[in-house]
């Protein structure tokens, strides 16, 4: 069994979005919406290698975490540019057949905040910012 090269409680997930990422399912969800008391199931795939990527996100930032060979690893976190970054938000439908495991959302928004260079605009980074229960327009 492996460990990940970073301490996963020292992430401070607390009211985060998720989209998990198993050998077997896609688990999307929020953790508050979770049961807090002992174990959880997300704390039990990472001991058990079940993961293979998953992604936190809210309106500050995104976390990455990625299988490299026997460890996840933690990459740089990306943060929600301020007020003043022009973005666009966009909604995705998600596909409800790729996942086993129930979840009432059915929509993911992202912030592509955007560059220019050469007085064109292009897409500098896309952030995860949050799941909706309703359907993408």
């Amino acid at each position: 069994m492996s460990k990940p090269i970073f301490d996963f409680a020292e992430l401070e997930l607390r009211d985060d979005y998720y989209i998990v990422h198993l050998l077997d399912d896609v688990r999307m969800g929020r953790l508050n919406e979770e049961e807090e008391s002992g174990d959880t199931w997300l704390s039990q795939a990472i001991r058990d290698d079940r993961v293979i990527e998953a992604h936190f996100f809210n309106a500050q930032r995104e976390l990455y975490l990625a299988r490299d060979g026997e460890q996840l690893v933690l990459y740089a976190p990306m943060e929600h540019s301020g007020l003043d970054s022009e973005s666009v938000e966009r909604k995705y439908k998600l596909d409800r057949h790729f996942k086993k495991t129930a979840s009432p959302y059915k929509t993911l928004v992202v912030r592509e905040y955007l560059d220019y260079k050469d007085n064109l605009a292009f897409v500098a980074k896309t952030v995860l910012y949050g799941l909706e229960e309703g359907m993408a327009e």
